[in-house]
């Protein structure tokens, strides 16, 4: 249901003034978001295994997967630069990468 009044109020034309008013209500559900997240990580899970595996994971987001699109955009006949730009921009790992983590932790 929320998914759809998102939608029906992106087409309103005063969209912007309810952005405005709903932002910060946003901010804090997303702080509550991780804070609750992070209290439901139990402290044992962060062992000598665990730190290494989020270090190789923090170096493939960090570098291998910005280069693979870098590569990818230039072979693809992107300029240089752009191709570049594009590998460092499009860098993102979701929080949902987080809750299936914990999920399949839990599971």
């Amino acid at each position: 249901g929320i998914f759809f009044a998102g939608v029906s109020i992106a087409a309103l034309p005063y969209r912007v003034q309810i952005e405005t008013f709903v932002e910060p209500i946003r901010a804090f559900g997303v702080v509550l978001f991780f804070f609750i997240l992070g209290i439901d990580l139990p402290l044992a899970l962060i062992t000598g295994d665990a730190v290494l595996m989020g270090v190789v994971i923090a170096v493939l987001t960090l570098f291998v997967f910005p280069m693979f699109i870098w590569v990818t955009g230039y072979l693809s006949g992107v300029n240089g630069r752009t191709a570049f730009l594009i590998g460092w921009i499009v860098n993102q790992v979701s929080e949902f990468s987080l809750i299936i983590g914990n999920m399949a932790y839990q599971w």
